[in-house]
């Protein structure tokens, strides 16, 4: 019953997420059109909107079973970490608008770039997986602090769970691969002298 009621969940926010992406706006340089960047699933870091946070936060505690001396501790380090991450996202945000820079590096992007653009673009990624990295680990400390070994493993196993379903939910069907093959020749063998 949990899972069909999980799953309906996450249907709902899916629909949700859908419906509330960014407004249409004109595309910047490096961008086709603000319809074909794609929407970054919810199982991935980057994406955290208010209903996937709360869907998140309200399996965890459905699931994960910790004493009720632990759990006001577990979950004042578990929001410090998820604000942390949407600070990080925010500021990247922040920093690519006023700084005209795509969300989003495609094959455009390296003909209607400069230089500097395209190097601030991955300075600024870099930075922000720098910010969510120490997050982690801050999170991961906190919780060696909480709670033992085998509830840590619990609480990353739930939240991978949790992270799949959401992928699963938003790409219901097998993504087609869109690279294109390599022209490969084949060149003959040299011939080895036969050794008896």
């Amino acid at each position: 019953m949990k899972k069909i009621a999980l799953t309906l969940m996450l249907a709902c926010a899916m629909l949700l997420n859908f419906a509330l992406a960014q407004e249409p706006s004109k595309p910047m340089p490096g961008q086709n059109a603000p319809h074909s960047e794609k929407m970054q699933h919810p199982g991935d870091p980057k994406h955290h909107n208010p209903m996937m946070l709360k869907m998140k936060k309200e399996f965890i505690q459905e699931n994960f079973v910790i004493e009720s001396s632990k759990k006001e501790a577990f979950w004042n380090a578990y929001n410090t970490y998820e604000r942390s991450i949407i600070d990080a996202h925010k500021a990247q945000r922040e920093f690519r608008k006023a700084n005209n820079i795509p969300n989003r590096m495609n094959a455009d992007s390296l003909t209607n770039l400069s230089d500097d653009v395209i190097l601030k673009y991955y300075e600024n990624n870099f930075q922000t997986k720098s910010l969510i990295s120490k997050a982690e680990e801050k999170f991961f400390n906190d919780m060696k602090n909480i709670l033992t070994p085998q509830q840590i493993a619990q609480y990353y196993i739930l939240e991978k769970n949790f992270q799949t379903s959401a992928v699963k939910m938003n790409h219901p069907k097998p993504m087609k691969m869109e690279a294109k093959p390599m022209k490969m020749e084949a060149k003959p063998m040299k011939a080895t002298p036969a050794t008896h």
